[in-house]
């Protein structure tokens, strides 16, 4: 479906070249349809309109990342980030490229921030944004792990644990972590947490949820 709406738009501009929101739209289902190519190219000409269009820059952060081109990534997010602060969008990305790119301390920085930011007083979230601090904390929580810095990711697995209770994985990596630490009587607890949840771990899930942890 998404690719014929690509094809759609892309007919609909070649007839109408000047209409920008053409354009936008033919850039938008072409990332959809994760032709991730033809939507850099497509949302660099709307650059080319527009230099400060806030959305297509966080698109074209995003592309850049999936094409593995990080300081293109990071340049692009920088630029969004100077015509908007607060976008916590562009904030994860800028997280994310730093974390596939291996510069993990770096993406440990602005997970941790992003979640310093998004903090509420109250302590009331929304659904969502409980679902994207819940992220935050996962991938600090990682991040923290493969430096090696097992008190600061214990912290983060525990904080994305605290925000959803019934996700096994978080559960799961806080125990990984303190095995790590040698902490062995609290990992244990932890585990027998999982075993214990009313969804059901079967000790096979487990077994591969570990796996993945210790070497993630």
């Amino acid at each position: 479906r998404t690719n014929k709406a690509a094809d759609a738009y892309k007919h609909a501009y070649a007839l109408n070249p000047e209409d920008p929101d053409l354009l936008k739209d033919y850039a938008q289902a072409l990332f959809f349809d994760n032709q991730v190519d033809d939507a850099v190219k497509a949302y660099e000409k709307v650059l080319e309109q527009d230099a400060n269009d806030s959305a297509t820059l966080l698109r074209l952060g995003q592309l850049y990342r999936r094409q593995g081109s990080f300081n293109q990534s990071r340049q692009t997010l920088q630029k969004l980030l100077q015509l908007n602060g607060n976008n916590i969008e562009a904030m994860y990305e800028l997280a994310m490229a730093d974390r596939e790119d291996g510069q993990l301390e770096d993406s440990a920085k602005r997970f941790a921030d992003i979640l310093k930011r998004t903090e509420k007083s109250t302590g009331q979230y929304s659904q969502a944004e409980l679902r994207n601090r819940r992220t935050f904390g996962m991938f600090l929580g990682l991040n923290y792990s493969a430096l090696g810095r097992y008190d600061d990711a214990a912290k983060g697995f525990q904080r994305a644990w605290e925000l959803n209770n019934a996700m096994i994985s978080y559960l799961i990596g806080w125990g990984t972590v303190l095995l790590k630490q040698n902490a062995f009587q609290m990992a244990a607890d932890k585990f027998r947490q999982v075993m214990e949840l009313p969804s059901g771990a079967s000790r096979s899930e487990l077994t591969v949820s570990l796996g993945r942890w210790m070497y993630a």
